[in-house]
């Protein structure tokens, strides 16, 4: 992979690159985004905030629905 290619791949949140921070690879609805360790709690904790902002499809559970706690 060439130094471009891994500048181009960027946390959907706060936009760092894969050349300043570790990224991870995510997949919903047929869309990749990739996302650094600090934001990954947005993701998990405050998902149906984020996900509109991300551009990304709100799903059921994203709301809170149909969620079992335990």
């Amino acid at each position: 992979m060439s130094a471009t290619t891994i500048a181009t791949l960027t946390c959907i949140n706060c936009q760092r690159t894969e050349g300043e921070i570790p990224l991870t690879q995510w997949r919903m609805a047929g869309q990749r985004f990739w996302i650094c360790p600090d934001c990954l709690p947005f993701l998990i904790h405050r998902r149906a905030e984020v996900m509109p902002r991300w551009n990304l499809p709100v799903a059921a559970a994203a709301k809170g629905e149909n969620h079992a706690e335990g």
